[in-house]
């Protein structure tokens, strides 16, 4: 008769357990598996995200499907407003009565069912080369090197309650110097470890190459970490490219891209 109670306990108290587990993440599940969101990222890029899969939306005609659909728009990464886009070759931003709405042409725009999230954040002057020789001397590049491009951002992707500190160093498209090795590179540094996001080392010709620049940091599957948007200009009026990094498993992997 007492085994047979305890029985009874030890299946009541897995019945709870099972309901709690269910509770704090099950629920969550099923309705992040309900997210749908349009991002689009400049004038060349629009990336879908449903059923947790992403998907490069391509070509004029789908992109023209988005007419006059109303987005959450930033503009060189601050919020200006809920906006309609129109593409015509590019994306053009109107208000409710149609009037245009001015942007750098280089902006992000995103329509979902959940908030994505999206954080601000700071280019500054890079303050410790130390990171920055470290990895240019691993890809053997003389530690003296010019740059057309020298930033870092201070942000908390992984929401630890610590910043990491993110570092893009480039060459490309000089103005004022002619560069021996064209060279790129966007590197996180955390706990003074070097997490490499971007590489390119080309010492052919600066029109087969591009220049990154940071465009976004946001959540886009709301699992309470940061990832990042990083865009590729490059040399006259070919499309930019841009690729959506994720950091897991202490390392940065592409969710998407557009190339």
């Amino acid at each position: 008769m007492q085994s047979k109670k305890i029985y009874i306990v030890l299946i009541v108290m897995m019945v709870v357990l099972f309901f709690i587990f269910f509770l704090l993440y099950g629920v969550d599940e099923i309705i992040k598996k309900d997210d749908q969101a349009t991002i689009v990222v400049g004038d060349h890029t629009v990336w879908q995200y449903q059923n947790k899969k992403w998907m490069n939306i391509t070509g004029i005609t789908s992109f023209q499907d988005y007419n006059w659909h109303t987005f959450e728009v930033f503009d060189n990464n601050e919020k200006i407003g809920d906006y309609s886009l129109w593409y015509d070759d590019r994306w053009y931003v109107f208000d409710k009565e149609k009037n245009p709405i001015s942007v750098s042409g280089s902006f992000l725009a995103y329509e979902a069912n959940y908030d994505l999230g999206v954080a601000p954040f700071i280019e500054k002057k890079i303050s410790d080369y130390g990171p920055v020789e470290q990895v240019l001397s691993r890809y053997g590049i003389d530690t003296s090197s010019k740059f057309s491009n020298a930033v870092q951002i201070s942000f908390d992707i992984d929401r630890d309650g610590e910043m990491e500190d993110f570092y893009l160093i480039t060459d490309v498209f000089a103005i004022d110097f002619e560069p021996q090795v064209l060279f790129s590179f966007v590197f996180m540094v955390k706990n003074e470890e070097i997490y490499m996001i971007y590489e390119n080392i080309n010492q052919t010709s600066m029109y087969n190459t591009c220049k990154p620049y940071f465009t976004s940091f946001l959540d886009v599957n709301r699992d309470n970490t940061y990832e990042l948007i990083l865009s590729c200009g490059r040399y006259s009026v070919e499309k930019e490219i841009q690729w959506l990094y994720e950091f897991h498993d202490n390392d940065f992997k592409i969710l998407i891209s557009n190339e």
